[in-house]
């Protein structure tokens, strides 16, 4: 299923926490349609990871050799790779309307702005 198609068009203005401007039209989402759609875009993007951690001696505080949590003595360098390793495009629209890397939008109560 392509991301973009068949779902509702948008419908809230992040960018006007309160809540003035056109987009937002204050729709409804306490209902089994938009319940239907968070289970739908949910289990569609989830991805599950299972953390193998090996530790020096083996016991459960040990110092990490692979896996979470990081063990700050261990680690020489860190590489962020992808998209989002650059600075973000900071004229994406009043919508953030680049898609250019992680979307930037909280949907459930926490709302962000670049």
């Amino acid at each position: 299923m392509d991301h973009r198609e068949g779902y509702p068009p948008t419908n809230f203005d992040t960018q006007k926490p309160d809540g003035s401007g056109p987009r937002n039209l204050r729709v409804n989402v306490r209902n089994l349609e938009h319940t239907a759609l968070v289970r739908e875009i949910g289990s569609a993007s989830a991805v599950l990871l299972k953390n193998n951690r090996t530790t020096v001696d083996g016991t459960p505080t040990g110092t990490t050799v692979r896996g979470l949590p990081l063990a700050q003595s261990r680690i020489r360098t860190i590489a962020v790779v992808g998209q989002d390793a650059k600075i973000p495009n900071q004229n994406c629209g009043d919508l953030n309307e680049c898609n250019d890397g992680t979307m930037s939008i909280g949907l459930v109560c926490t709302l962000n702005s670049l």
